[in-house]
């Protein structure tokens, strides 16, 4: 399935929108002030016990969201022991932007990530990502990190590396563990708020996830985000350079060629109608997102059970699609047409787990409650596609 990827502007906010056979099926807004990435040198301003969380300066006085579960901290000042405490200097990288009233969210468990590889400092972890099924390429690519990576250090295998050399991977490797050993080095002789690593623009990294064969064409209509990435991918990726294209057209505007403009709309409708008439209602709350299957204009001419079947099932891979392209994240309950049968219930949150399982950002089913809806949770990586134009 072909890959190709455009880079523009929409409402004056950097777009990146990526196509598989010619079908729109991800949007990403880059957000100008997005730290996320970067590491730091933070100081503990404030620890609040009954949420087992901690406050933590970085530049500019910006207090950052530190929970103190499950984390060990990169302490940066002479310690007797392991216990965080106001004054405390540490590192941290921004897992999270502030969303509203909100503060960023900082994490000890730094990582670097690359084109093969995420590096990270669970030292002799080697994860590898879900997608690639394959149990002898997973353990080949496993024995390639084992053989050549520090004993400080883990990695999670990204799908990219299916298709790379073990030269390639091993390049990378070196290249993210030279990367982390200079950074642990040097922090201690920063002070706070030094920001010791920031992340590439101009979606470096979102472009490094699609970096595979099907990936055909980049192209881009901002001259600033073409020389940019050509540096970037000069030095990391220079294969990728032959892909990248500006587009200079003044008659005919990238976005007026693609109809950006139209399906950016329709990524904010609440309404989205199925091609057998029924259709979805989408629902965005602060708590949760809501989605409610409608019969509509749907007639079928077979049994009402099996009627309502197939239109779950077109809803079911509809809901997946849509749940992607928004970028909807947090709590999502689906509830689909009421149906008898037990198979056909199960048929249904079948589809629907394997239409999940096709998203990029970690997707979830949960259950069905007593009620029928079914609960979904997905990760939070960034704003959905109504909060950036709608915010």
């Amino acid at each position: 399935m072909e890959t190709k990827i455009l880079l523009t502007q929409y409402q004056d906010k950097p777009v990146m929108l990526v196509y598989e056979a010619d079908k729109l099926v991800d949007i990403v807004f880059r957000d100008a002030c997005s730290t996320v990435g970067n590491i730091y040198v933070g100081k503990v301003k404030n620890i609040v016990p009954n949420i087992n969380a901690a406050f933590v300066e970085l530049e500019d006085g910006l207090l950052t969201y530190y929970s103190m579960a499950d984390e060990k901290p990169i302490f940066l000042n002479n310690k007797k022991n392991d216990k965080l405490t106001i004054g405390d200097d540490i590192l941290v990288q921004i897992v999270k932007d502030g969303i509203k009233t909100k503060a960023p969210q900082v994490s000890s468990k730094l990582t670097l990530t690359g084109k093969y590889l995420v590096l990270t400092l669970e030292a002799g972890q080697i994860g590898i990502s879900n997608k690639i099924k394959d149990s002898e390429q997973k353990k080949s690519l496993k024995g390639i990190i084992k053989k050549s990576i520090s004993p400080s250090y883990g990695a999670i295998i990204r799908t990219n590396a299916t298709e790379a050399g073990e030269d390639d991977i091993i390049r990378e490797l070196t290249s993210l563990e030279e990367s982390m050993t200079s950074i642990l080095k040097y922090a201690i002789y920063r002070t706070t708020g030094y920001c010791l690593y920031q992340m590439e623009a101009g979606f470096s990294k979102e472009i490094l996830g699609y970096c595979n064969s099907s990936l055909t064409s980049i192209i881009t209509d901002d001259e600033v985000t073409y020389h940019s990435l050509r540096d970037y991918f000069s030095m990391y990726d220079p294969a990728i350079m032959d892909k990248l294209t500006l587009y200079q057209d003044d008659s005919y505007s990238l976005s007026a060629m693609y109809n950006i403009h139209r399906d950016l709309e329709r990524a904010t409708n609440k309404r989205v109608w199925l091609k057998s008439g029924a259709y979805l209602v989408i629902e965005q709350t602060e708590a949760m997102v809501v989605i409610d299957v409608n019969t509509g204009k749907s007639i079928g001419k077979q049994d009402k059970d099996k009627h309502f079947l197939d239109i779950n099932l077109e809803a079911a891979k509809e809901c997946a699609k849509q749940i992607r392209l928004r970028n909807l994240s947090g709590i999502i309950i689906i509830d689909f047409i009421n149906m008898d049968s037990v198979e056909h219930k199960n048929m249904l949150i079948q589809s629907l787990k394997e239409h999940l399982a096709k998203d990029r950002i970690k997707t979830n089913y949960v259950d069905t409650t007593a009620l029928g809806l079914v609960e979904i949770t997905r990760k939070k990586e960034r704003k959905s596609v109504k909060e950036v134009l709608e915010g």
